[in-house]
């Protein structure tokens, strides 16, 4: 089959379009970071579209890597979070260690040594990933690490 010069021009133009307009819309990592931007509701879509796209060579390496730094910066401040609650239902601020009920001061300590090491994730994970992301989830937890 042969192909006609003007007929080559089209298939050219059609391929230069489409290469156009593939540039035009932002790689997935770009989606996934607008989204965690946004706000805390579409934080979780952007989890979702990644755990989605995770693996599959779909995104850079590297933008893949820093996504998923993001995702554990929040799960460690979720924890850390979620550590400190249990430990003030435990022992009230201010409750002296020696009038704690005994069978509570074993968790009670267990859940001080868990809080610590959330701290050491969420500094370790902070210090992988850009600034603003740090700042936003930092407005979406309430906490500032």
């Amino acid at each position: 089959m042969k192909i006609t010069t003007k007929q080559l021009k089209q298939i050219i133009k059609e391929e230069l379009n489409n290469a156009l307009n593939e540039m035009r819309e932002p790689p997935e990592g770009e989606k996934i970071w607008a989204l965690m931007l946004k706000d805390e509701a579409s934080f979780f879509q952007g989890v979702e579209l990644f755990d989605n796209l995770k693996g599959m060579g779909v995104l850079d390496p590297e933008k893949e890597e820093h996504i998923q730094n993001v995702i554990n910066y929040y799960d460690a401040i979720k924890k850390y979070l979620s550590l400190t609650a249990e430990r003030r239902s435990l022992k009230p601020p201010g409750t002296p260690l020696s009038a704690m009920d005994r069978d509570l001061k074993p968790r009670w300590k267990e859940v001080k040594k868990e809080i610590s090491a959330a701290k050491d994730d969420i500094y370790k994970f902070r210090d992988k990933i850009r600034q603003r992301f740090v700042r936003a989830i930092n407005i979406y937890t309430g906490v500032l690490f």
